[in-house]
């Protein structure tokens, strides 16, 4: 994983952590707004894990995201997904061919 932009990391022990929270509610206030949005990430994603089949976790994914994606590669997406590329490869063909979905390069959408 790279950063988008310069970046640095910063330890923080817990006691001073504490202070900081007890100290600064504008600190307080992201710190617990960063948790519950990594929270609601890391549910979604059990969630889409819970599906056994590699048709239904694309077809859960795309309806969260309003039945149409952008994706960078077939294997970031594999990976999303949770499952191999070449699986994924072999499905995107079907369901294409089944005119359930429309690749267009990058772009997926349900039909």
């Amino acid at each position: 994983m790279e950063a988008l932009e310069d970046s640095r990391v910063v330890l923080i022990y817990r006691e001073e952590l504490l202070e900081l929270m007890k100290n600064d509610r504008c600190f307080l206030e992201n710190y617990l707004m960063i948790q519950s949005d990594l929270g609601k990430a890391l549910n979604s994603r059990i969630r889409l894990l819970s599906y056994e089949k590699a048709e239904d976790r694309l077809f859960r994914y795309l309806e969260v995201h309003d039945d149409e994606i952008s994706f960078n590669s077939v294997t970031e997406l594999a990976g999303t997904l949770g499952v191999k590329r070449e699986t994924l490869s072999r499905l995107l063909s079907r369901l294409q061919k089944e005119k359930k979905i429309a690749r267009n390069g990058k772009r997926l959408k349900v039909l």
